[in-house]
């Protein structure tokens, strides 16, 4: 009879053979909380993992983005979403070394 413990997002298995860890990979978000540059809150961001738990590669997001994109037939990069923000937010009236900031 296997007992079983969580310990820092990895499961921990005691069984006949011995401790056994596995990652639980049903999780697809690690959530790492940090304070916003502006207002100083707690802020939480979501990266996605792979579902061996591995972190999600950057490379692969963009090329999955742009492989997304040019199956939908939208002209855009992943590059193309940064500028997108910083031009939403000096639109609204952030001041532009915030927005470097936050870039």
């Amino acid at each position: 009879m296997a007992v079983e413990n969580f310990v820092g997002g990895a499961e921990m298995r005691y069984t006949s053979r011995g401790l056994r860890r596995r990652r639980d990979t049903d999780k697809w978000k690690v959530i790492l909380s940090h304070k916003d540059p502006v207002t100083g809150k707690a802020v939480t961001t979501y990266h996605t993992i792979e579902a061996d738990s591995r972190p999600y590669n950057p490379t692969k997001l963009g090329k999955e983005f742009s492989a997304f994109c040019k199956m939908n037939g939208f002209d855009c990069t992943f590059h193309d979403l940064r500028h997108t923000f910083a031009t939403m937010m000096i639109g609204q009236g952030t001041d532009i070394r915030t927005v470097a900031d936050w870039l």
